[in-house]
């Protein structure tokens, strides 16, 4: 199937002004409906895809209405493309006549042949019968759907054919165009019945000039428009000129001009156009020239390059030129028959080019008027028939008659003498025939010549057949001496016998076997003879048949040389899949990870595209990404990758004390150790990392307000520092200056502390709580602390928590389920619960109208949740700026969006925000007092709307304290800013930085 090969995305909105007094054209008037035009190759297909077909016209509709313009190159392009010509077609030199008029005789594509060719499948662009003839077949499905509804009011369904034709004679070109197999399937009748009248279909052949110099001219009318259901034949012609040749042709004196069709289809209507839908068709190259060939045909003609010819000779007695036959056939088979007939060098021109083309070199001989042939040359070939068979080679014969010295290539072709010299591997080749053969062969060529019009450069092929009358004939051998002359290769005692093979090629469709199509022997050919005689099997396949359908030309040939042709449709499909490798299944901290590309390979495609489902931001859990590798044809593998997001900070940050996570998966601590919360065994305070005491495989880490929690990979948590409302969990109300466990908690995935609350995230989605209960944060009543964890009564199906809380003051708890909803409970004087009030609760309560979350944080008064969008929402305390927001409220009761897009993490402070961009910036928004948003205080004291932290990138991971922030790279690199009076940014001072420093001695884990 060939959908819209050539198809312009245009639509044409094909309603307009009716026409005043002409019912048929009673189209509505305010451009209605659409339509578009779309190319198969059956009829069937057009409508097995209808479905698809309206939804591209609707899709189309908003497009610029424009007729699209092609893209048109230069002679030089043309040329090159000439030069891969694989359409060849016969001259037969024995009727060709010197009294060929000079106009009509040029033997045109029919249209009814076109429309043949057409049913056979010949390709999917021209068919060209000759050099005279450029055909186009193809069946066309014109949609027509209600604007706006796109429901389908009819189909319509038309044959287009056209044969553009060159002139030999005359600068001269015209095309006729028929549209046949009309239908319409109609499926509003109302409808149809104001549009159906008026439709009609234009088709411009859109003539233009590749060089500069030169002018297709008007066309006789600028477009032939057929209403719908008539079927007569229609024509418009050009008359192209040049006036300038092409500063790169190497005979200007041809005034060769250089041009191309690119017609276009238009859907219209008789009451007159609003809009077009413009369907550009395939383009073809057309040269005309001024060349004269004498008497035999007129001045000029017009000529499609996209093909190429041999001229057929025959070895036959009756064509009157045997010996310079037999003398060519002997150049092609056997050059040691010839003079120089160096062994290993070879002559070109050989029937489909196998050894190369001839090219015509004129510009040296009198083509012109201008001298004669070019005698350098004419005397080297006569020196070589000298060297080759001596001084008297003219009478070197036994019947007295004369011979000429008859040289392959042709003289014609020769640019100068030095081309004459034999190469390594192209060579000339020469032999003493008789002068009358000769000439006729001569003649014949130049008759060609004209009636093909084979200008300088052009390319040609020699084609012998009737080979078998070459047996027994007596021919000069060079050195001295004669022998007698052979029917060809293969032949018998006779040289092969004298009826003609024939050939069967049968359609064949093969799979595609290497990169770009199918390399290897092309089944469904064969070839007999009558006489028994072996058959010689060529065809002018490329090494590479690419995918889709080629037309494959075979010569079956004789030992006597006789000859027959055949073409076969060879289709290349590819409907092999690709083979697909999945990414490793891994984990990641991070929402926007990294996770690798599928690998593909494919028989033909050598770049299969690959795609996949990957969200911008995964959620927490574990997601099956699909990756899916689609070849050129459209055949496609899939695999699954499972990707699983853990929320596991690598650093925490408390009132002045942080924590990070190291590469080892033990625990460094700097800043405040007051209430031992660094877990050194001391309460001495450090400006540099130290390792917290006994800690080992540890996942994550949290910080209260002067307590401090690691989670470990076995799901056990371990706390230390502050204790007076239970917070570190192990049942008593005593600090602890080094670790100790979380009584009775296992299967822990994640931690949250608020100030002077903990929440636990256990591995079947429930939640425990221990530690400060002032507003309900733990998710109950009745107590005040609780010094061991307890379940939070009723939620289930949790996939993040976060805790917030001013310290001193009651604390609110957040949690995130995996259906992208955010539950809160706790304090909520500030409007932190985000339940529209500003009251606490100790009931787990959804956040209204907030969904499609990916993660959440707390501190403070305030909450924040990501969506899956990239933005940011926020609610609670605004005094500060921490909204991220200028509209926010003093208590923001209910979520507002902050300013903020492209986000990929959060985390919060006591009176500040934190977000990393998808580019691995830092930003931050609320309180800047000590410089914890990192920008230098360029925004003041207080930041109300996003600012960047200076000089960070490549960020990963943020944690926000009391005053001061720390971020973490995708390299493991810990960067703190804001406060330091306790040494909480851990870079051996206590001297604050209002931009990140590094800090020194850690490396955190970042895996």
């Amino acid at each position: 199937m060939k959908i819209g090969h050539y198809l312009s995305a245009l639509v044409l909105a094909a309603t307009a002004l009716a026409t005043a007094g002409s019912p048929a054209a009673a189209a509505p008037s305010d451009a209605d409906y659409l339509t578009q035009g779309f190319s198969f190759s059956t009829r069937e297909e057009a409508r097995k895809n209808l479905p698809e077909l309206r939804r591209r016209v609707a899709e189309n509709a908003g497009k610029p209405q424009q007729q699209s313009k092609q893209q048109i190159d230069t002679p030089d392009d043309a040329i090159q493309r000439a030069k891969k010509a694989t359409e060849d077609y016969s001259v037969e030199g024995a009727s060709l006549t010197a009294a060929a008029p000079p106009l009509g005789d040029e033997d045109w594509a029919t249209l009814d042949e076109c429309r043949i060719a057409h049913d056979l499948d010949y390709d999917d662009k021209y068919y060209h019968k000759n050099k005279f003839s450029s055909c186009y077949s193809d069946y066309w499905t014109f949609p027509i759907i209600e604007r706006g509804t796109s429901a389908p009011i009819a189909d319509v369904e038309f044959l287009l054919t056209y044969v553009i034709r060159g002139y030999n004679g005359q600068r001269y070109a015209d095309i006729e165009v028929q549209l046949t197999d009309w239908d319409v399937d109609v499926h509003n009748a109302a409808r149809y019945a104001t549009i159906g009248p008026g439709l009609a279909y234009r088709l411009s052949p859109n003539c233009v000039s590749l060089d500069s110099g030169s002018s297709c001219g008007e066309p006789s009318v600028p477009y032939i428009q057929v209403p719908y259901g008539l079927t007569d034949v229609e024509t418009l012609f050009y008359i192209p000129t040049t006036t300038t040749p092409w500063a790169d042709d190497t005979n200007p004196q041809d005034n060769k001009g250089y041009y191309a069709f690119a017609p276009d289809l238009l859907g219209t209507h008789l009451s007159g156009m609003v809009s077009d839908s413009h369907n550009p068709l395939p383009k073809d190259d057309m040269r005309c020239d001024n060349a004269s060939y004498g008497n035999s045909l007129g001045s000029g003609g017009c000529l499609f390059t996209q093909t190429r010819s041999h001229i057929t000779l025959s070895c036959n007695p009756s064509q009157g030129m045997t010996e310079s036959t037999c003398f060519i056939k002997d150049a092609f088979e056997d050059i040691t028959r010839t003079y120089p007939g160096a062994i290993g060098t070879y002559v070109p021109g050989d029937e489909f080019g196998s050894n190369g083309p001839l090219h015509r070199n004129y510009h040296q001989r009198d083509y012109w008027g201008q001298g004669t042939v070019n005698n350098t040359s004419r005397d080297r070939v006569r020196t070589l028939c000298r060297q080759g068979y001596g001084a008297n080679y003219t009478s070197l014969r036994t019947d007295g008659l004369t011979n000429d010295c008859d040289e392959f290539p042709f003289l014609k072709t020769y640019e100068n003498y030095a081309s004459l010299y034999p190469g390594p591997a192209r060579a000339a080749a020469v032999r003493p025939v008789l002068s009358g053969h000769n000439q006729e062969a001569g003649n014949r060529l130049n008759l060609y010549y004209a009636w093909d019009r084979i200008l300088d450069g052009d390319a040609f092929y020699v084609a012998i057949v009737d080979r078998g009358y070459c047996d027994g004939l007596q021919i000069p051998l060079p050195g001295g001496g004669y022998g007698t002359g052979t029917g060809g290769q293969g032949g018998g005692e006779t040289g092969g016998g004298d009826t003609i093979p024939t050939i069967s090629a049968a359609p064949v469709t093969l799979e595609a076997n290497t990169t770009g199509g199918y390399s290897g022997p092309i089944p469904g050919v064969t070839a007999t003879d009558a006489d028994g005689d072996t058959v010689t099997l060529t065809n002018n396949a490329p090494a590479l048949l690419p995918l889709g359908v080629t037309t494959v030309s075979w010569v079956a040939r004789d030992p006597a040389g006789n000859r027959t042709t055949a073409t076969q449709r060879v289709t290349v499909a590819d409907s092999t899949p690709p083979t697909i490798t999945c990414p490793d299944d891994a984990t990641y901290r991070v929402l926007n990870p990294s996770i690798g590309t599928a690998g593909a390979r494919d028989v033909a495609d050598p770049n299969p595209s690959v795609t996949s489902n990957k969200p911008t931001l995964f959620r927490l859990g574990e997601t099956t990404v699909k990756w899916t590798a689609t070849d050129d044809s459209g055949n496609a593998a899939s695999c699954d990758q499972k990707v699983r997001i853990i929320y596991a900070p690598p650093v925490a940050a408390g009132k002045g004390h942080s924590l990070a996570v190291d590469d080892g998966d033990t625990v460094s601590a700097w800043g405040d150790n007051l209430a031992g919360q660094l877990g050194t065994g001391s309460i001495f305070s450090e400006t540099t990392a130290v390792p917290v005491s006994g800690l080992s495989g540890i996942l994550a880490v949290s910080s209260g307000d002067t307590s401090s929690f690691a989670l470990a990979r076995s799901g056990v948590v371990h706390s230390w520092g502050e204790n007076l409302l239970g917070q570190l969990g192990d049942g008593s109300r005593l600090p602890r200056l080094r670790p100790v466990q979380v009584d009775g908690l296992t299967g822990a995935k994640q931690i949250a502390a608020g100030n002077d609350h903990v929440l636990a995230l256990k591995s079947d989605g429930t939640v425990a709580a221990w530690g400060s209960n002032l507003a309900g944060q733990l998710g109950r009543t009745g107590v005040l602390s609780a010094t061991r964890p307890a379940a939070v009564p009723g939620l289930t199906g949790v996939v993040q928590v976060a805790a917030g809380g001013t310290p001193g003051l009651a604390g609110h708890s957040v949690a995130l389920k995996a259906d992208g909803t955010v539950w809160t409970w706790g304090h909520g004087l500030d409007g932190q619960l985000g339940l529209g009030n500003q009251r606490s609760t100790a009931t787990p309560t959804r956040v209204p109208g907030l969904s499609d979350v990916v993660l959440i944080a707390a501190d403070g008064d305030n909450t924040y949740a990501l969506k899956s969008d990239g933005t940011v929402w926020a609610w609670g305390d605004g005094d500060h700026g921490q909204i991220g927001n200028p509209d926010a409220a003093h208590s923001q009761t209910t979520p507002l969006k902050v300013t903020i897009s492209g986000v990929v993490s959060i985390d919060a402070g006591s009176t500040t925000a934190m977000a990393v961009k998808g580019d691995g910036t830092v930003w931050g928004w609320g309180s800047n007092v000590s410089g914890q948003l990192g920008d230098d205080r360029d925004c003041g004291l207080l930041c109300s709307t996003p600012v960047r932290a200076s000089g960070l990138t490549g960020a990963g991971w943020i944690a926000g304290g009391l005053l001061h922030s720390l971020a973490v790279t995708t390299e493991g690199h810990v960067h703190g800013y804001g406060g330091n009076l306790l040494g909480q940014l851990g870079n051996g001072t206590r001297k604050g930085a209002p931009t990140p420093t590094a800090v020194t001695g850690v490396t955190a884990v970042h895996r």
